[in-house]
């Protein structure tokens, strides 16, 4: 897997009063690379020695999904040079969610809490109903999707849209007052993508558009997300271009259960 898709780079910004660990690193990426290696990592700051070398001080962060929103605490460094890079595991776009692996089972023992994970049962578990859950700051919100199947495998895996029939209003309860969707599109369900791929999508979500298609979609609400108007979002809401309710960029902590 290439180490890219994983992660995005903010120059010149610094995350500050979340490091749980410092040490010396021999470059950017590798910095990057000790931020996968511990799940409970959900970024770094990265801060190089000297000007034109790659070595520098790596800070592991640990925080809620939530710090990082439209009332972040980004701080810029005027005397050195920080690069914050943000983990995206269940992107969109990442194996995970097509695989059948797991991922930190531990993480599933400890309850609705900042550790991610996937477990067997993601491929080897029949439903007939799955709980939706989205953790901001202090609040939860949950939903749930009737919707028999052999498993959140089978639902996703191939990437075939699968739609749903919640309603707009269900999906913004996730949020809630400050979630915003554009009003046109409305599209909700499984592999919900916009027609033009580099725009918002959803594993499990709603998009939205200003326009009267579902073609350049800026507007999100769902898990495994990802496109335009920010990639780096994974879960939460991200809305632009005369949304319902302003301007939006609001991250989660998702539970998804059967």
């Amino acid at each position: 897997m290439e180490e890219g898709r994983f992660t995005d780079c903010i120059d010149m910004r610094k995350l500050n009063g979340y490091v749980a660990k410092r040490l010396d690193s021999p470059s950017l990426l590798s910095c990057g690379q000790q931020c996968q290696r511990n799940t409970w990592c959900t970024s770094t700051n990265f801060k190089f020695s000297f000007k034109g070398k790659e070595e520098g001080t790596c800070e592991l962060n640990k925080h809620d999904m939530s710090t990082v929103n439209e009332t972040n605490n980004f701080s810029d460094d005027q005397q050195t040079t920080f690069s914050l890079l943000l983990k995206r595991t269940f992107h969109y776009d990442d194996d995970l969610w097509s695989n059948k692996k797991t991922f930190n089972l531990e993480g599933g023992k400890t309850g609705l809490d900042s550790n991610e994970t996937k477990l067997p049962t993601y491929w080897n578990t029949p439903f007939t109903r799955i709980c939706l859950g989205m953790k901001i700051g202090e609040e939860d919100s949950f939903i749930a999707i009737d919707k028999p199947a052999s498993s959140l495998y089978s639902l996703i895996a191939d990437g075939k849209y699968r739609a749903t029939s919640l309603g707009r209003n269900s999906w913004k309860r996730l949020i809630g007052s400050r979630a915003s969707l554009q009003r046109n599109c409305n599209k909700e369900g499984f592999n919900v993508v916009c027609t033009r791929a580099s725009h918002s999508k959803a594993r499990i979500g709603y998009i939205g558009n200003q326009e009267s298609n579902c073609g350049s979609c800026d507007s999100r609400i769902g898990f495994g997300t990802g496109g335009n108007p920010d990639d780096s979002n994974t879960c939460g809401n991200q809305a632009r271009h005369n949304p319902d309710n302003s301007k939006r960029h609001i991250t989660a902590m998702g539970y998804i259960s059967v």
